[in-house]
């Protein structure tokens, strides 16, 4: 497509609106976590040597650490990179060896339990094996593309809940990006049920449902509400992350 043909699709009132409004939602996204970084460095002072720590759920090949760690700096917070694609492992590898940040890798699949599950979607191509698009849920669109050019891969899972219960001691504030491809639904449930969730100071989701479509959309639609009430009234800042 031609520069002047892509601005001609682009300057269309319904994509036009679109874009503009993504923008909108990712300015209105770092106001807020610039404030929720403010209450969590207060709370780090307060805790004398304590330092916080961040928990980045599906980091692919770390673009969100890039971005979070803007905010959350690592002077004061210690990072978690989780991604079970061993592709995308070696580079997150390659980059936490070359940085000053403490980070740990952990090449597993954020859940709610120790095992084994399925990674779809991760593509044949060799370029492509990268892919933001895998996911261990059945109900993902990766999931169906598998039977074509793509392929399924036997990644280990772990239960998040218990690894944010085996960190609350050691820091004074956690928060968390979860980007997990449609499995958040389960995982920040199990939170709920665990009680883990109340040790999280925030959280900034990309919830999957708007992807999804008819009764499927809007049962997940639910899950969702109910999740982000829950949180909200527990005290734990739930954001969307865009």
């Amino acid at each position: 497509m031609s520069e002047v043909s892509y601005w001609r699709v682009l300057t269309r009132p319904p994509l036009l609106k679109a874009v503009l409004a993504r923008r909108v939602r990712r300015l209105l996204v770092a106001r807020a976590i610039r404030r929720d970084v403010k209450r969590a460095e207060s709370l780090i002072a307060a805790a004398g040597g304590q330092r916080g720590l961040f928990i980045d759920c599906g980091s692919n090949l770390g673009q969100g650490f890039t971005y979070f760690k803007t905010h959350f700096q690592p002077q004061r917070f210690d990072y978690i990179l989780i991604e079970p694609n061993p592709y995308c492992v070696a580079h997150l590898r390659s980059t936490a060896a070359g940085a000053n940040e403490r980070i740990e890798i952990i090449d597993a699949a954020a859940s709610i339990g120790d095992g084994e599950a399925v990674l779809y979607g991760v593509a044949d191509g060799a370029a492509d094996r990268t892919s933001q698009g895998g996911s261990i849920v059945t109900a993902h669109p990766s999931a169906w593309q598998s039977n074509g050019a793509r392929q399924s891969l036997a990644v280990r899972t772990f239960s998040l809940a218990e690894l944010v219960a085996s960190k609350r001691d050691a820091y004074a504030v956690i928060a968390m990006k979860m980007d997990i491809e449609g499995a958040e639904y389960d995982v920040l449930e199990d939170l709920i049920t665990s009680g883990a969730h109340r040790h999280l100071h925030s959280v900034y989701v990309e919830f999957h449902s708007q992807y999804m479509r008819g009764t499927e959309k809007r049962a997940y639609q639910r899950r969702e509400a109910a999740i982000r009430a829950r949180y909200a009234a527990d005290g734990v800042s739930l954001r969307l992350w865009v």
